[in-house]
């Protein structure tokens, strides 16, 4: 960087980044003055391994991207190869997907509010935020017979009807959980030890969101109106009077606010969705034919944008596939915002914009010179749309 500046080498394996990265500071005393970021710890080809088998054994390699969002993994993949197909899943079916997706979508709000409160040091948060979302994780086991990955999701539509027993017992969970909300977002907003760990790091206006690529979440806590679920109905989110989750001053606290708030909102539309479940009947599934052709997919995955692109000479198996996760964004524009920063906050400034390691290993460094840049490759039909 610069010869008065020392070199601080974080990771590959370090007690902040639960995941395998190696973060490069160049510090003078206690403030950074640049940044560079390396992945490649947690890469297991599996672009690579979906151009080797079938579309339909891809479901199982598009749920194991990520742990914690694999529903969203599941639903991009299938959306994309249903489009190559040109058909359209059943409504129940799409009913059933908006399920599962917001009921992760609090799962994984409620997990990362809990971690960053622990890199804070307010160990008494993450406890609470942690033991709430049990409630949760308990309503996807009664929906799907397991606590992470269902394996519901397949193409045409879903793979196995939900009786109306097991709809109706976590909807109970779900009634507990909408008590509990309430009193983590009046403890977040009423910390000060939150407060003083959070409020004004990496601070981003509506403008500088839109600039450095943040999406998701984050984007929505600078003011920034972009989300998936708005902009292309992949989903059937008109139905449910559903619309984004704003915030305003865009800094790591607003962040956690946002992703609380969402958490919230997810709940009542996972609340509509099962209410009609339960009054309306109809298939889960259509016929389909394989056949060559190319399909795109953008969804809501609940750190942001997740795209998959694939394309098919034969029916035999994709040809070509491309993934880009939401961290790839997020962790670019991270990156550019530590200098400046004291040392003792770039735990909480890349904590706060909910990184998985594990889903972005795609390139080898992003540095603050580089990322926007390595970021903004556009895919082949992503460029049609602006936020």
């Amino acid at each position: 960087m610069t010869r008065s500046a020392a070199l601080l080498p974080i990771g590959p394996y370090h007690p902040a980044f639960i995941e395998g990265e190696f973060l490069r500071l160049w510090v003078r005393g206690e403030r950074v003055v640049g940044a560079e970021i390396k992945l490649g710890y947690n890469h297991r080809g599996i672009m690579k391994l979906m151009e080797q088998r079938t579309f339909h054994q891809n479901i199982f390699l598009a749920e194991r991207v990520c742990g914690i969002c694999n529903t969203a993994h599941a639903i991009c993949y299938c959306t994309a190869v249903e489009r190559l197909l040109g058909i359209s899943p059943p409504h129940r079916a799409q009913l059933l997907r908006i399920l599962l997706a917001e009921l992760e979508r609090i799962h994984s709000h409620l997990l990362l509010i809990g971690l960053v409160a622990d890199l804070a040091g307010f160990r008494t948060l993450f406890m609470y935020a942690w033991k709430i979302r049990e409630h949760v994780l308990d309503a996807i086991e009664r929906i799907t017979g397991s606590r992470r990955h269902s394996g519901m999701v397949t193409i045409g539509g879903v793979s196995r009807p939900v009786p109306g027993k097991d709809l109706a017992s976590a909807r109970r969970s779900l009634l507990v959980l909408a008590k509990e909300l309430p009193k983590l977002l009046s403890i977040m907003r009423e910390s000060t030890t939150l407060k003083r760990r959070c409020r004004g790091v990496t601070e981003v206006d509506k403008q500088t969101a839109r600039k450095i690529g943040f999406v998701g979440p984050n984007a929505r806590a600078s003011g920034l109106k972009l989300d998936v679920r708005a902009a292309e109905p992949y989903l059937p989110y008109a139905e449910l009077d559903w619309k984004p989750v704003l915030g305003e001053f865009g800094d790591s606290f607003e962040r956690l606010i946002v992703r609380a708030r969402e958490a919230y909102q997810s709940l009542r539309t996972a609340l509509i969705c099962i209410k009609q479940l339960l009054s309306e009947s109809g298939p889960l599934t259509v016929e389909y034919q394989l056949r060559a052709g190319e399909g795109i997919a953008r969804v809501e995955a609940p750190r942001g944008e997740l795209v998959y692109y694939l394309a098919a000479e034969s029916t035999a198996h994709p040809s070509f596939v491309r993934i880009r996760t939401p961290t790839m964004l997020n962790l670019s524009a991270i990156v550019q915002l530590l200098p400046g920063l004291r040392v003792a906050d770039v735990p909480i400034a890349i904590g706060s914009i909910d990184p998985c390691m594990t889903c972005c290993d795609r390139v080898t460094v992003l540095s603050a010179q580089s990322a926007a840049v390595l970021a903004r490759i556009p895919l082949r039909a992503l460029t049609t749309w602006k936020p």
